[in-house]
């Protein structure tokens, strides 16, 4: 399904610069005017599913790197995404040790 804009929602970082709102966190602003995912060829690294798409925001982790960031439910949290015609194929008994990291 490459290409296909429904993807976009889960499989990329962010289209546009970052403006951040007036209230943000100064120590957050150092990341103004950052741009995501480009393209394929531009961004590699951003297509894929990103950290908050399963563990959900992580302020705490931004400030502290050592801090975890569960999943509650990972086959839940899959499936929100892994369903229907996005992901028919998806087997989470199959899929999870391979993308299971701690």
């Amino acid at each position: 399904k490459h290409f296909d804009p429904e993807c976009l929602e889960c499989h990329v970082v962010g289209l546009k610069p970052w403006q951040p709102p007036e209230d943000t966190d100064p120590q957050f602003k150092k990341w103004e005017g950052l741009v995501g995912f480009l393209s394929p060829e531009l961004t590699p690294h951003m297509m894929n599913v990103q950290c908050e798409n399963c563990h959900g925001p992580a302020r705490a982790h931004l400030l502290d790197p050592n801090q975890k960031l569960p999943v509650s439910n990972p086959g839940e949290t899959c499936v929100s995404c892994h369903h229907g015609s996005h992901s028919p194929l998806f087997d989470f008994e199959k899929y999870w040790p391979k993308i299971q990291h701690k």
